[in-house]
């Protein structure tokens, strides 16, 4: 190596650094995810062959198909996202996992700590053992449940694709419908009809907005 190549290598050396800080990707897997199904992460097909499930990083873009999808993540924390959903899958500061619906329905099976869901730039935190879902319906609006009665209490913070926000004056905000008994059974059995686990699967399946 030439005295000038050397220099610049040096020079170079806190870029590199800081790009491989600021990478959606750094910091090692958050977890795995498996379907039945094919699987898009960042764009690029799942490769299922040989192994049960992929791993996903912190800012990774899930993309499920025509099976639901299954991720487990560090945390223990579980989820299945539905048939045709979008969604982000993020760490935030204090390590919680954080998930962002772009479309589709995420159904949390029981909460060790906690789990934060954005969908439509609603926030909801689902108390601990608690089991249910949140879903973006086929007119765009926010379906919720959780079988601990928690839920209700959820939807009034904010929140975008990097984590919770602060709420700015005149911004504008879908409302949440907070459905429980035989319309949340229905909506719970879609998951299980699109190949999660729970559920009925002789229930009509989760209606989900179309892609954007």
């Amino acid at each position: 190596m030439t005295k000038r190549s050397m220099l610049l290598a040096i020079a170079l050396a806190p870029l590199t650094a800081m790009a491989a800080s600021d990478s959606p990707n750094s910091g090692g897997p958050l977890g795995v995810v498996s379907s039945d199904s094919t699987v898009l992460v960042n764009g690029k097909e799942a490769d299922f062959r040989g192994i049960p499930a992929v791993p996903v990083s912190s800012g990774d873009t899930l993309g499920v198909t025509e099976s639901a999808a299954r991720a487990r993540f560090n945390d223990t924390n579980r989820v299945e996202f539905d048939k045709r959903t979008k969604a982000v899958v993020r760490k935030l500061k204090d390590d919680h996992i954080f998930v962002y619906l772009r479309e589709g329905g995420v159904r949390f099976l029981p909460v060790v700590g906690k789990l934060y869901i954005c969908a439509e730039d609603r926030l909801f935190i689902p108390v601990p053992q608690a089991e249910g879902f949140v879903v973006i319906d086929k007119d765009d609006k926010v379906l919720a449940h959780d079988n601990r009665e928690s839920v209700d209490k959820q939807g009034s913070e904010h929140c975008n694709e990097m984590g919770p926000v602060a709420y700015h004056a005149g911004g504008k905000t879908k409302a949440v419908i907070i459905i429980s008994g035989a319309a949340a059974a229905a909506v719970a059995g879609g998951f299980a009809a699109a190949g999660g686990e729970g559920g009925s699967s002789s229930n009509k399946p989760l209606s989900v907005s179309p892609n954007r």
